[in-house]
């Protein structure tokens, strides 16, 4: 209801789930501008409309404007607020919902950046058109910054760059592969093509990386179901 965004979390079931509760809400600016959250977590949602209904209410309690895609395989958006504000919101979000584990990154703006608040029902939370995938038990093994350069040292490792063509053109890493994608609908045609090469000439292992972490999960999953096991991102 209305009301939910004012309710105290209750208990968290482990020391990792306090750890990443912690984090997440200590990681939220302390401002008087205005809090800019992006977030997005894979995971297996049921009823999907009574969870667009929930959010909606607890954003609008919480006067948060921006947009929200909720779909079966997750949730995914941005929204801002005051920084009084957006705590209670993301306090809600880990403690009362199915969503206690998102990628969460914050910034500051001088003005609200949107003036309305959407909650969207999707097909995907990021669009691919790949059918049969599941970034929840099929994403590639996920590389910390401090090992990612080792990782692509390596020999024979292929680095894929997941990026559009328009971000690609701003820079990537040395001998990373540009799959030459305008939209992420394109990438798994690219990847097809990669799949059914000849064994002997297809690549034994991947790194592919992209801007904000949701393409790199989504696109490890396809490559993976696709028949290649070492995928990190």
């Amino acid at each position: 209801n209305s009301a939910s965004c004012k309710q105290r979390g209750v208990g968290w079931k482990s020391s990792s789930q306090l750890e990443t509760r912690y984090s997440l809400m200590h990681n939220i600016p302390k401002t008087n501008q205005f809090v800019v959250a992006a977030l997005y977590q894979f995971i297996s949602v049921d009823d999907i409309e009574i969870w667009q209904k929930k959010l909606k209410d607890v954003c609008t309690s919480c006067d948060l404007m921006g947009t929200l895609l909720i779909a079966d395989e997750g949730l995914n958006g941005t929204i801002s607020g005051r920084c009084d504000d957006m705590p209670r919101f993301i306090d809600w979000l880990l403690d009362k919902t199915i969503f206690s584990a998102p990628e969460l990154t914050f910034a500051v703006h001088e003005t609200l950046p949107f003036h309305r608040m959407k909650v969207r029902l999707k097909r995907e939370i990021e669009t691919m058109g790949a059918k049969g995938i599941s970034p929840t038990r099929q994403a590639g093994t996920y590389v910390s910054p401090k090992d990612w350069n080792a990782l692509i040292s390596e020999p024979g490792v292929m680095v894929v760059d997941t990026r559009n063509d328009y971000e690609v053109a701003i820079g990537q890493f040395q001998g990373a592969v540009n799959p030459l994608t305008k939209t992420f609908r394109e990438f798994p045609q690219w990847a097809e093509a990669l799949a059914a090469m000849p064994e002997e000439e297809r690549p034994k292992k991947l790194a592919m990386y992209c801007t904000g972490g949701i393409r790199c999960e989504k696109s490890t999953a396809l490559m993976k179901n696709l028949g290649f096991e070492d995928v990190y991102h």
